[in-house]
Parts: structure tokens; sequence; C-alpha cells
């Protein structure tokens, strides 16, 4: 049997999650500047976009901020 599961965009939760997860050096401050600037692309993102803009920015978080734009990049 099949099974079929809705894999939806990532809500503003999940977006400051995962940075703060990703870079906890940033804290939650960190997390909510991450959503506040992919939320103003006003384009939904999904979490395996937001897993590759962290790991094209390992351990530079303001690099990840610097470069949303990448998030829709192919």
């Amino acid at each position: 049997m099949d099974v079929k599961e809705k894999i939806a965009h990532a809500t503003d939760y999940q977006l400051e999650k995962m940075f703060t997860r990703f870079y906890p050096e940033t804290g939650a401050e960190g997390g909510q500047k991450f959503c506040a600037r992919v939320r103003q692309q006003d384009r939904p993102v999904t979490a395996a976009q937001i897993q590759g803009l962290f790991l094209q920015h390992k351990d530079d978080p303001e690099g990840a901020l610097a470069n949303i734009e990448l998030l829709w990049k192919t």
C-alpha cells in the first residue's frame, strides 16, 4: 500500500527553530531575524531549501542571513 504525505512549506516556528538548532550561538534572536528575512521575500520555502542554505554556510550564520536569496536558486 502506498502512503501519501503532504509536506507543506516551512512555518515561522520551523524557520526559527531550524536556524537556532543549526547556529545555537545566535539564540532565539537569530532565529527570529532569519524568519523575518525569509518572510520579507514573500515566497514559500521548504525545509530542504533551508537545509541547503545552512550547509552552504556551515559555520557562518551571518553568511546565511546575508544570502537568503540563495534559497530559491536552483
